[in-house]
């Protein structure tokens, strides 16, 4: 199994940045062949985190979302979230959604592939808790 790296394809202004996920450690690529490399969906993942509104409990921070670009194994990854301890998880098969708490940020994942970090400063926060998620759940993608 390979290591999932994050390249930094393109920044937008505003609260957007674009984030590719290459599987093979070993081949590294300029920005320019993103586009090559998103036509091969296997290999990669072209990610958008967007900050869209603030928290409530704490307007200087954000809710961050983002799509994993595949579905998600829901009953895969709620075991593996019972198996890894999750704090405070929450778990529902019907509703095709798992909560948990990640280092002091509320982290939602839906079967869709949708994710929601809350409680996040900047899109590089953002990418350092999805690398975490990724690793965490890769087995339910």
């Amino acid at each position: 199994m390979y290591e999932a790296v994050i390249y930094r394809i393109l920044g937008i202004s505003g609260l957007t940045t674009y984030y590719i996920f290459w599987s093979f450690p070993e081949i590294s690529f300029s920005p320019i062949m993103a586009q090559f490399l998103y036509s091969f969906p296997l290999l990669t993942i072209l990610m958008e985190i967007r900050l869209s509104r603030p928290c409530v409990d704490d307007p200087t921070r954000y809710i961050a979302e983002c799509h994993l670009g595949k579905r998600l194994d829901m009953e895969k990854l709620c075991e593996i979230l019972r198996e890894t301890g999750a704090k405070e998880l929450k778990c529902s098969l019907n509703l095709g959604v798992a909560r948990f708490e990640l280092e002091e940020r509320s982290v939602m994942l839906y079967k869709s592939g949708r994710v929601d970090i809350r409680k996040i400063r900047t899109t590089d926060e953002a990418r350092i808790f999805l690398e975490k998620i990724i690793s965490l759940v890769s087995e339910a993608l």
